[in-house]
């Protein structure tokens, strides 16, 4: 029951880390030696609870990419306290004789998909070379290659994918995700929309440095407060849409879709049964929904709204049979974050504005890009990006790449790594080869999860391609992330 995972003491246990490791990240920014510390104490840790057993360490592992932010909170030596823990996660799960034999056996009798992410990797590390070649630096072509080490996390996820007992800990953990990051937004919002913390000061420097995030004022006191997990929001929110378009809520039905005798007195029958275990989960699934809420509102990103519009449009195509569910789920979720905006910035503002023009500004730019100055950005950045793919169509100019354009607000001549164009910057670094190689990767992921029949993945899939036009949603480390998942589902 979703009742006993949100009310366990794991989850109060991760919900206190979520919140500590944040607390110990602040405080010990300047001491990169008590870092240290820290982080050879959590690596010695999870090399025990390996031992011990391995899906232990599997479960570390889950939990610092899904609590852990950016992995960059900590480090040791100059390696996040991510980087230092998957590799320890690499060099032994690969070095177990059990895995060497079965992978020995697999590579015997490899798969068209498993031929691909080879293919992939290989080329992925011809790209970095070829960056390198191209000047693109150490740094930013190592900083691209990470997220593509995740593909290594095949192998055990499909194993432990397999064992449905693990499933437990996993909801426990994206529950802590979904009301950590809440907590996390929420008091982010509050310190600056209040004057209490202001632009440059050191939960700001903390905030852009190590977490990895994005403080901007909108105006009227709101402010987006934005990290980058936050791209696993769209996802969870549409997986938990799909479960409850198929709650069947009839208090006649076992298991909770039957809406019929809605405008009468079958419409009672929900509340009059809302106890019952099978409902109470999915009062539980609505709480776990509305607690994204916040986070995705903060955040207000037009990239992730868009992502879960078309997400909910394809549950809708597979959900024809409980379109009456579909409807008042998605109406719900989208009116749910319009009226948390509004409220927000009704309050923020100082009761004079419910921010109704801003919002409509941010979405009317997905149309007119011209309309507002980031939208305005991404479009003067096409120009230069195009001349890099004409330059270097077939290779790309590798891993590393960066664009030089004319900042439309300053007219000065700006270069960065941020291309904002998610499937034009994966053209540019990886060329004609490499774009199609991942084309085909991403072919026949959709074609596995077509045979799964699990819609809700699907509806994700979509959605993350439909941001990767202009966010590297794809090639992002938690898109990696979500790749994986979804190929150790096709492959199990």
């Amino acid at each position: 029951m979703l009742k006993d995972l949100f009310l366990s003491k794991t989850t109060l246990y991760l919900l206190s880390a979520f919140i500590g490791l944040r607390l110990v990240s602040f405080f010990l920014v300047d001491y990169l030696i008590a870092q240290g510390i820290v982080v050879f104490i959590l690596l010695v840790c999870f090399v025990i609870l390996f031992y011990k057993k391995p899906v232990y360490g599997w479960f570390f592992l889950v939990t610092e990419l899904l609590l852990g932010g950016t992995g960059n909170l900590l480090s040791l030596g100059g390696l996040s306290i991510r980087t230092v823990i998957l590799l320890a996660f690499f060099l032994m799960w690969y070095s177990q004789g059990s895995v060497l034999h079965s992978l020995q056996k697999q590579i015997k009798r490899l798969s068209p998909l498993s031929y691909i992410v080879l293919f992939l990797l290989i080329y992925i590390w011809f790209s970095a070379i070829l960056g390198l070649i191209h000047g693109n630096g150490l740094s930013a072509v190592f900083a691209d290659i990470v997220p593509y080490l995740f593909f290594f996390l095949i192998l055990p996820a499909i194993q432990f994918i397999r064992e449905k007992d693990n499933y437990d800990y996993y909801l426990k953990v994206l529950i802590t995700f979904v009301v950590g990051s809440a907590l996390f937004s929420l008091l982010t919002f509050v310190l600056f929309s209040s004057g209490f913390v202001e632009l440059q000061e050191p939960y700001y420097n903390w905030f852009r440095d190590i977490v990895g995030g994005k403080i901007t004022d909108l105006g009227s006191g709101f402010w987006r407060v934005v990290t980058p997990i936050h791209l696993l929001l769209t996802p969870v929110m549409l997986a938990i849409s799909s479960a409850l378009i198929r709650v069947k809520w009839n208090a006649d039905e076992t298991d909770l879709t039957n809406l019929n005798g809605f405008f009468h007195t079958k419409f009672i029958k929900p509340f009059l049964n809302i106890f019952s275990d099978k409902k109470r989960d999915a009062l539980f699934l609505w709480l776990t929904l509305i607690l994204i809420v916040p986070t995705f509102v903060f955040n207000f990103s037009r990239t992730y709204i868009l992502g879960l519009i078309i997400g909910l449009l394809v549950l809708g195509y597979f959900h024809k049979k409980e379109i009456w569910q579909w409807f008042v789920v998605s109406f719900i979720l989208l009116f749910s974050i319009f009226a948390f905006f509004s409220v927000t910035h009704f309050v923020s503002s100082g009761f004079v504005s419910a921010g109704w023009d801003l919002f409509g500004v941010r979405i009317s730019s997905i149309a007119r890009p011209g309309s507002e100055i980031s939208s305005n950005t991404r479009r003067e950045l096409l120009g230069p990006i195009l001349d890099m793919i004409k330059e270097k169509p077939l290779i790309g100019s590798g891993l590393g790449s960066s664009v030089t354009f004319i900042n439309p607000v300053s007219k000065e001549e700006v270069t960065t790594r941020q291309f904002d164009w998610g499937y034009l910057e994966m053209f540019a670094e990886l060329g004609f080869v490499g774009l199609a190689i991942f084309t085909v990767l991403l072919l026949f992921v959709f074609y596995g999860l077509l045979k799964f029949k699990n819609y809700s993945y699907i509806a994700i899939f979509l959605s993350l391609l439909a941001m990767n036009i202009t966010t590297p949603a794809l090639f992002h480390v938690f898109g990696v992330i979500m790749i994986v998942y979804f190929i150790s589902l096709v492959k199990t």
